[in-house]
């Protein structure tokens, strides 16, 4: 039953980041069709471009603790732990985790290169 909840609040911020993802997409093709200015594509790559530096070396020297504090930021103490003969567990190894975050991370560069370039491009 823990293991099934958990699933829930992750669905919950799956959603929410899918929400975010698609209004940010939004926003961009909004300035990006109407502002004169593009420099805003300019700092929001640079921004993106510093957080993901920033969270690819810790999650090189320390994943544990960015995974720890990742889920502490976004569920309930005590609501995503579980012993490591959990079905969740056994579904979801720490290997799933780093490479999915892998993958997050290196699309997040991708997306700043790409603000960057729509800005080199407009000026």
């Amino acid at each position: 039953q823990a293991e099934l909840s958990h699933l829930e609040d992750v669905k919950v911020v799956m959603n929410g980041a899918a929400a975010i993802f698609f209004v940010l997409i939004l926003l961009t093709m909004h300035i990006l069709l109407h502002s004169p200015d593009k420099r805003a594509f300019f700092i929001a790559g640079l921004t993106v471009l510093c957080v993901d530096v920033i969270l690819l070396l810790l999650a090189f020297f320390s994943f544990n603790a960015l995974f720890a504090q990742f889920h502490a930021l976004f569920f309930a103490v005590g609501t995503w732990t579980f012993p490591s003969d959990s079905r969740l567990i056994q579904l979801f190894p720490l290997t799933f985790f780093i490479t999915l975050t892998k993958r997050i991370l290196i699309g997040s560069l991708i997306s700043s290169l790409v603000l960057v370039g729509i800005y080199r491009i407009s000026k």
